[in-house]
């Protein structure tokens, strides 16, 4: 978060600090549902097959 901190200060200034760590927890948070979702979809095709 540390070196997100420095790198939006540095583009957008300070919006950029208020903005970035925010941004990065919904980012975060949308692609772990993603790769759950993904695993679901997984095993529910390896039971499938079986």
């Amino acid at each position: 978060i540390l070196v997100l901190l420095l790198l939006s200060s540095n583009i957008y200034g300070v919006v950029g600090m208020i903005v970035a760590v925010p941004t990065y927890s919904i980012l975060k948070e949308i692609s772990k549902f993603l790769v759950r979702l993904y695993e679901k979809h997984k095993e529910v095709q390896e039971v499938g097959e079986k």
